[in-house]
């Protein structure tokens, strides 16, 4: 086995997950020497070590075995403070993505009772670094020293792509995070509820590069500046909308022919009815997701709705799902009505029933994923067992996966190490 060359086992080595790679290492001393390249440990995530790893353990593992070709880290829950930011900024130049997804930040002002004017002076002077060539920040649903934030907020202007936290909000004006988001193609502000509709506007000033935007439950936001953004950013290519205040008024005045929109959430916003879908659905002419699960209370999606999209060209996945008016033959005709549909959700919609899926699978390339309201005890189980193969029922597989602009789906292709 030590005949191999060096060069060969470090090509084999590089298709290995890091389990098998760390049990590689253990063959001779010439495999754990290469093992340990730091060329193979360019992508690592420490999640599921949280438990066991702590902070200084860490930095010893980036100045060991990740610098300094480390390129995509995954610190998610863990309790971090300034000495690791000024690890990864001096130790690992290629870093592109780092993932920090509710981390808790700690130790970046410790203020005492007896002596804190002298701390605060002192956190003043204090100069904190953090990775500046990031392209892939996710900060979502962190918490912690407001400090971190100000020194994150001045390490933006590279970014590609990031994912933001309510926190970050709280503790650093929208202005000056917005600004220095100039170069940002991908944002997603979820769950953040201290948005609101300014930020819209500064978006659509500053950021005219973004491609996908999502403001999931965000629920102060009622969309009313959207249509400054469609007319700013002519590459946009996704808009997330789900659960939060939008309307039909703030749909139907944006000029939607400006930009060549390829995936729509809108699932969730109780303001929308079906006369705002009407009028803006076929508009869109080149989506390929589109995600409308209990719009307007679930009455907004009628089979006039379905009958709108009738001959799209693009649209391969449909999310219908809770909608209490759309009907057994609005669907059965819809799914025969789109050449390119693959995938059609229709979970928990009151008036569709089991005895009609025969008639919704004319298409041998569609999935239809349905689950249906049980009318009596254990109604689901017995209606499931005589489905189609091609029939998935299902009420927790996300239908987020097959969307190509979503921060998650970005972070994920991010890696490196080849499949």
């Amino acid at each position: 086995m030590d005949l191999i060359s060096d060069c060969v086992l470090l090509k084999i080595f590089n298709w290995l997950e890091i389990p098998v790679l760390a049990k590689c290492s253990q063959v001779s001393h010439n495999w754990r020497r290469v093992a340990y390249h730091s060329e193979l440990w360019m992508d690592i995530d420490l999640c599921p070590f949280r438990w066991k790893l702590d902070e200084n353990l860490i930095i010893r593992l980036i100045s060991t075995r990740l610098k300094p070709f480390l390129r995509k880290l995954n610190l998610t829950s863990f309790s971090l403070t300034p000495k690791l930011f000024s690890e990864l900024a001096t130790s690992c130049p290629h870093l592109q993505s780092l993932i920090l997804e509710n981390v808790n930040f700690i130790g970046f002002c410790n203020y005492t009772n007896n002596n804190q004017q002298q701390q605060l002076q002192d956190q003043t002077n204090t100069t904190y670094t953090f990775p500046s060539n990031l392209r892939h920040l996710d900060i979502r649903y962190s918490s912690g020293d407001p400090t971190a934030y100000e020194v994150i907020t001045n390490n933006l202007t590279n970014l590609r792509s990031i994912g933001i936290t309510n926190s970050l909000l709280a503790h650093v004006s929208n202005v000056k995070i917005i600004k220095n988001l100039r170069n940002i193609q991908m944002l997603d502000f979820s769950h953040c509820n201290l948005l609101y509709d300014a930020t819209l506007v500064l978006l659509a000033t500053f950021c005219t590069q973004l491609t996908s935007l999502s403001l999931n439950h965000c629920n102060n936001v009622r969309g009313h500046d959207l249509s400054l953004i469609i007319e700013a950013c002519s590459e946009l290519k996704a808009l997330s909308f789900s659960g939060t205040s939008l309307d039909d008024a703030s749909l139907i005045q944006c000029d939607w022919k400006k930009i060549n929109l390829e995936e729509l959430d809108i699932s969730w916003c109780r303001n929308i009815t079906e006369r705002g879908l009407l009028q803006v659905l076929p508009l869109l002419d080149k989506l390929f997701y589109l995600r409308l699960c209990s719009c307007g209370y679930g009455h907004a999606i009628t089979d006039g709705v379905l009958q709108i999209l009738w001959g799209h060209q693009t649209l391969q996945l449909l999310d219908v799902s809770y909608s209490r008016e759309i009907t057994n033959g609005g669907v059965s005709k819809t799914i025969a009505a789109l050449p390119a549909l693959k995938q059609i959700r229709i979970n928990s919609c009151r008036k569709l029933t089991p005895n009609s899926l025969s008639s919704m699978t004319c298409k041998e390339n569609v999935q239809v994923i349905p689950f249906f309201i049980a009318q009596e005890r254990n109604s689901v189980n017995s209606s499931a067992s005589s489905l189609p193969n091609k029939i998935t029922v299902s009420i927790t597989q996300s239908s987020s996966r097959a969307k190509k602009y979503s921060l998650d789906n970005i972070l994920q292709r991010s890696h490196l190490r080849p499949k």
